[in-house]
C-alpha cells in the first residue's frame, strides 16, 4: 500500500487556540530571523523555508470546540496585534461582571467579584449564545438534560 507523506520540518499535533497561536508565532519569528540574516543585522545563516504543519482530526479547524467562550483580549493582542481589524468573529464587549454564591435556592451577590473573574476588557466571541438552563447549576447537561440538549439542538440547528 502507498501512502501520501509530506515532509515536515515542525507538526502541532491539534488545531486549538494553544497550537494555531503556537505556529503562528514560530511562523512570524522564523520571518523575522530571515530577514535580520538578510539585512546583515544578525549573524548567521538564515533558515530558508520551513514548513510548519497542524494537524487536526476534526473536519475543520475549531470543529471540537463548542463554546460560548468569554476571551480575554491580552495575548491575542500580543500575538496578533490588529486582530479586530483583520475582523475577528467578535460579537460584543463584556461591561459588567459580578460574582455569584449559588445555594440551593438563592443566588447571592458577592460586594467583590474576585480577580480571576473579573472579565474586565474582554469580548465575547462571535457566534455565542447566552442560554440559561433554569433550575441548573454547573452540570446543566446532567442536571437538566432535556432542557440543556433542547438549547444545544437549537443553537446547532442554526450554524451546520
Amino acid at each position: 500500500m502507498e501512502r501520501e507523506t509530506l515532509e515536515m520540518d515542525v507538526v502541532f499535533v491539534g488545531a486549538g487556540p494553544a497550537n494555531l497561536s503556537g505556529a503562528f508565532h514560530l511562523a512570524r519569528l522564523i520571518k523575522n530571523y530571515n530577514e535580520a540574516v538578510a539585512k546583515g543585522e544578525r549573524p548567521g545563516e538564515a533558515l530558508g523555508e520551513i514548513e510548519i504543519g497542524v494537524i487536526e482530526k476534526g473536519a475543520s479547524v475549531g470543529a471540537h470546540i463548542l463554546s460560548g467562550a468569554v476571551m480575554d483580549p491580552r495575548a491575542l493582542r500580543e500575538l496578533m496585534p490588529d486582530f479586530v481589524a483583520q475582523g475577528a468573529p467578535l460579537e460584543s464587549t463584556v461591561n459588567e461582571d459580578y460574582f455569584l454564591y449559588l445555594t440551593k435556592n438563592r443566588a447571592i451577590r458577592s460586594p467583590i467579584t474576585p480577580p480571576p473573574l473579573s472579565h474586565d476588557m474582554k469580548r465575547a466571541i462571535g457566534g455565542a449564545e447566552l442560554v440559561v438552563v433554569p433550575r441548573a447549576g454547573h452540570l446543566s447537561s446532567i442536571e437538566q438534560a432535556a432542557a440543556f440538549n433542547a438549547a444545544l439542538a437549537q443553537f446547532l440547528e442554526h450554524r451546520v
